[in-house]
């Protein structure tokens, strides 16, 4: 009997196979504005023309990620307000419209992208890669490393939460019912992602790369004292007073404008322990 050995090419190809079955069909993008890929293609938005109620559900399928989720939870989470007499038909008409837009830029079955099992749907796991889920799981790893006492760990997964911020929760659809509770969430680690992150800059002796952690984190939240506070720490510790001023008024202009009230006393101490140099910087 003479054994049967694959050629070189053949091997390679076979491998090449189970690496691309093994890569995610579908890269969604919902931090900073909702955005499909496939393949690395960018599919534009005339995707979903025809069903908006369609692209509802894959936005909230992919957030939720592996996630089964009833029909029942669906209808009430994305369509509130419909009669209950066309709920079921409302459902059923966007998941078939989903599985046939699906079909048509992966060239897979939608029925194996958007499974239907025991009265929930999921989307396939394996297939569709969300940076919102990423993020989140990053966020875990980053707590489970630091609760392991891994430094480097804890470091390289809150690094890796705040490259894939790229800005708030669906952002050019802000008034998805749904979306506006998981924003302000998002919104939340992300700002704890940032000061972990410049904590441990800090203590590495690194405090340039620390700040630039404390800006991302006044942008991210701009009424939030705690990055002001830090910026101005850092200013003060490298003698640049007037830097630590400006910050301070920057602050103070912020809170004015949007809370209508001022810096907090702990603030105030940094840059004028008796209210003389507020009184110059106002």
């Amino acid at each position: 009997m003479v054994d049967m050995v694959a050629s070189p090419a053949a091997t390679q190809a076979a491998a090449n196979e189970t690496e691309r079955r093994a890569l995610p069909i579908a890269q969604v993008e919902m931090l900073g504005g909702f955005r499909l890929y496939v393949a690395g293609r960018r599919i534009p938005d005339t995707l979903w023309t025809g069903s908006t109620r369609a692209k509802s559900l894959f936005q909230y399928l992919a957030y939720r990620a592996s996630t089964p989720m009833q029909a029942e939870g669906l209808i009430e989470t994305l369509w509130p307000d419909l009669e209950p007499e066309a709920c079921v038909n409302t459902l059923h008409k966007a998941v078939h419209f989903l599985r046939q837009r699906l079909n048509f830029v992966t060239g897979r079955d939608g029925h194996e992208l958007l499974r239907y099992a025991d009265g929930c749907y999921t989307l396939s796991p394996d297939d569709v890669e969300v940076d919102a889920v990423a993020f989140r799981r990053a966020l875990f790893q980053a707590r489970w490393s630091q609760r392991l006492g891994d430094p480097g760990g804890q470091r390289d997964y809150l690094s890796r939460a705040i490259d894939l911020y790229q800005g708030e929760l669906l952002a050019d659809d802000y008034l998805i019912e749904w979306s506006v509770p998981e924003r302000a969430r998002l919104r939340h680690d992300m700002c704890g992602a940032l000061r972990e992150r410049a904590a441990l800059a800090r203590a590495a002796g690194q405090p340039h790369q620390a700040a630039l952690y404390y800006r991302q984190l006044v942008a991210v939240d701009p009424t939030g004292e705690h990055g002001y506070q830090a910026l101005i720490e850092l200013a003060l510790a490298d003698g640049r007073r007037g830097e630590a001023l400006r910050l301070y008024q920057r602050c103070q202009q912020v809170l004015r404008r949007e809370l209508g009230r001022e810096p907090g006393p702990l603030l105030r101490s940094l840059v004028a322990p008796e209210d003389t140099a507020i009184r110059t910087a106002s």
